[in-house]
């Protein structure tokens, strides 16, 4: 039986790989924002939280897109950017 914190580990990694392959794939912000956004989402869910509340996908006043995942792991957005 696997604890609760190694399938919460895995599922961070998990979703660290899957940001950095968003980024490596995408053409152009906008869609790496998409990527990145769809990879949250869809670990929001495996971790059983509602991703239209826990993640955000926004372009700033600057023309910036930023995702936020509020219940993510710590600093999961550090690690996938170093990963990529």
């Amino acid at each position: 039986m696997t604890s609760i914190f190694a399938e919460d580990r895995m599922i961070e990694r998990r979703l660290i790989r899957d940001v950095a392959l968003a980024i490596d794939g995408a053409s152009h912000a906008r869609d790496a924002a998409r990527r990145v956004h769809k990879a949250v989402k869809l670990t929001a869910i495996a971790m059983g939280l509602d991703p239209d509340l826990e993640t955000v996908m926004r372009r700033n006043p600057d023309g910036e897109w930023y995702v936020a995942f509020e219940a993510g792991p710590y600093q999961w957005a550090v690690a996938a950017s170093l990963a990529h």
